[in-house]
């Protein structure tokens, strides 16, 4: 209850008090006047028009009778699902989108200072390493010249050493060369035909984990697809046939060798552009090609 006016009772005292549905003693006239009965000093409202909404009364002291004029606000009513979108709309109001994105880490680490998983390099490690190896690869030079045997037989062959478990993992071709498993045994020699110590040397070196460098590969490219193809180097031959398809001139001339080459060894990308010269070409390739023979 706050006393809103001075003292004396020609000027009158207002008070200001809150008012709620009670069903206490009291009386009220007809323009909704109240009078207080209660000895606390309360003074309350059993008005119907009002059931269940709390406002303000005003209460005016005139002539030593209180009377009370009633502010009551206007409720409105919601459904529960519409006050529950209410308060989502609430909610997001208070965060906004820039300061959820304003939370941004003030330090970004550079990649130089993380270190590189040291087991990215256990291939490389092992390539060519004599000590650890169970698995000894000769291969001769390939000599297309006319010489004899006693000048081949001069030249020594390279040496590869290589271990069986990675031959397994990454060449079961080349691994089923090597024989039968022979523990606490010295390492086997095997011998490898026909390809040339260069060529090998970037087929096992691709079974470490290593990389031929763009122009190796595209002086060798159908060789290092031969001895892939031969040693089930998977990898290694799409590679080298990539770049054999991104290398090589298509033409009249050639297209049936480099047909027939891409259906022996399966390489399905060559045939592919050979396939898309012929019928690009189709005219001039029937008019000089006999398929008959083919």
């Amino acid at each position: 209850l706050s006393h809103g006016g001075g003292g004396g009772s020609g000027g009158g005292n207002s008070f200001v008090v809150p008012w709620l549905r009670s069903s206490s003693s009291g009386s009220r006239n007809g323009t909704g006047a109240f009078h207080h009965h209660s000895s606390n000093g309360a003074y309350r409202s059993d008005a119907n028009d009002h059931s269940g909404d709390s406002g303000v009364a005003v209460a005016n002291d005139v002539g030593g009778r209180v009377q009370l004029q009633m502010m009551a606000p206007q409720v409105q009513h919601q459904q529960p699902h519409q006050q529950q979108q209410g308060q989502q709309q609430n909610i997001q109001g208070l965060v906004s989108t820039d300061e959820v994105y304003a939370n941004e880490p003030s330090k970004t680490i550079p990649s130089q200072f993380i270190p590189e998983n040291p087991a990215r390099n256990v291939g490389k490690k092992l390539f060519m390493d004599e000590e650890s190896a169970d698995i000894l690869f000769e291969v001769h030079h390939q000599n297309n010249s006319d010489c004899n045997l006693e000048k081949k037989a001069k030249i020594s062959p390279v040496m590869f050493y290589a271990h069986r478990l990675i031959l397994q993992k990454c060449a079961p071709l080349l691994a089923e060369m090597c024989g039968p498993v022979e523990y606490n045994a010295p390492p086997i020699s095997i011998s490898i035909p026909d390809v040339t110590p260069e060529i090998f040397h970037h087929v096992l070196y691709n079974i470490y984990g290593g990389e031929t460098a763009g122009q190796e590969l595209e002086a060798n490219a159908k060789e290092i697809v031969d001895a892939a193809d031969r040693y089930g180097v998977s990898n290694l031959k799409l590679e080298a046939e990539a770049c054999l398809v991104n290398t090589t001139v298509i033409s009249v001339d050639n297209v049936m060798d480099l047909l027939l080459y891409a259906d022996s060894k399966n390489c399905a990308l060559l045939k592919e552009a050979v396939m898309d010269f012929i019928v690009e070409n189709h005219a001039e390739v029937l008019d000089k090609i006999s398929f008959e023979d083919a």
